[in-house]
């Protein structure tokens, strides 16, 4: 088949999408798929919104002759334009959601402590350009084809959000790899790999380890960003323990490099990780800095730090690129 990736974000550049959207593409292309990658250029992210997306709907268009299967990375950026530009054609087109761009806009413009499963209510009242993101979502995930979420809590949320159809509708995990090296730490670092935006919640993060450490001085907290990827799992080898108390992380990648490693977790119960690793994880409330900051003072004891790292290496599920390659392509509309 001819397939198209439509992706915001692609290697050289640095972060999830880039690494999904490479892995995606060489696996299809390793079973002879001819790939098509279509990804921001230097114009389009130098565009205002708008003009940015019309322009990225016109490349679509141009290289969508031949094309079997469109793929989209994203909801908005990249999924607004290649869902109508598929729909103009006819073309089958997945749309794997990743975060909530609405929802990081909303809350990067209010500073705002919601969290994504009580977002969508009347409590939270948007803006006019927030409106249009809200509709242009609506579209894009009501025209596709099918839509993949990596969580069923992202699932659940969206379907009531915006109206969808669930026979649309299904579930493709992210990548789940085999366990990595990893080495024991010589001090109690915490790592945190997030980027300075509100949903990350660093400042509450912050506060939360202060009250810790003042129980256990010994314990120290790294938060890193714009670093390459290579660098953040090194980091990760090395490190105590890793830390995300995010607003909500739907389905954060770091966490899943951390099990690979067999490093114990503290993550935002606002996540579709509960029922995934259970027991094995330990989830808090991220609008609550005693909450936190009591999770980090139990990890930092010796025993209870064992005792997770144990429960972390018997963990043994994987999902590897294959599947996920069949699955986004084989979901409740089988092209």
């Amino acid at each position: 088949m001819r397939i198209m990736i439509a992706t915001g974000i692609y290697p050289p550049h640095v972060g999830g999408p880039a690494e999904y959207a490479k892995n995606l593409s060489d696996e299809y292309r390793r079973r002879g798929n001819d790939v098509v990658i279509l990804t921001y250029e230097r114009a389009e992210r130098l565009l205002p919104p708008g003009l940015r997306h019309l322009w990225f709907f016109v490349r679509v268009l141009r290289h969508m002759w031949g094309v079997d299967a469109v793929i989209a990375l994203d909801t908005l950026s990249v999924g607004f334009p290649a869902v109508i530009a598929a729909m103009f054609f006819g073309k089958y087109c997945v749309v794997r959601t990743g975060g909530d761009f609405l929802y990081e806009a909303y809350l990067n413009r209010t500073g705002s402590n919601a969290v994504l499963s009580e977002f969508y209510s009347p409590r939270y009242r948007l803006n006019f350009k927030e409106r249009l993101i809200f509709t242009a979502t609506t579209i894009t995930l009501r025209s596709a084809t099918a839509i993949a979420f990596s969580t069923q809590y992202q699932k659940n949320i969206f379907e009531r959000a915006y109206g969808l159809d669930k026979r649309n509708t299904y579930i493709v995990e992210n990548y789940f790899g085999e366990k990595l090296e990893n080495f024991l730490p010589t001090k109690k670092v915490f790592l945190t790999a997030a980027r300075p935006i509100v949903m990350k919640n660093i400042e509450c993060l912050r506060v939360a380890f202060a009250v810790a450490q003042k129980n256990n001085p010994e314990i120290s907290l790294e938060i890193v960003h714009d670093i390459s990827y290579a660098e953040v799992c090194n980091k990760l080898a090395h490190c105590y323990a890793a830390l995300l108390p995010s607003l909500t992380d739907i389905s954060p990648n770091f966490i899943l490099d951390a099990v690979r490693r067999n490093k114990p977790f503290i993550l935002t119960r606002e996540t579709g990780f509960v029922d995934v690793f259970g027991e094995c994880g330990i989830f808090v409330d991220p609008t609550n800095i005693e909450q936190i900051a009591g999770a980090i003072t139990w990890l930092s004891n010796d025993e209870n730090w064992a005792a997770q790292s144990l429960k972390i290496s018997e963990f043994s599920h994987t999902h590897s690129w294959s599947e996920i390659a069949d699955e986004l392509l084989g979901g409740p509309q089988k092209i």
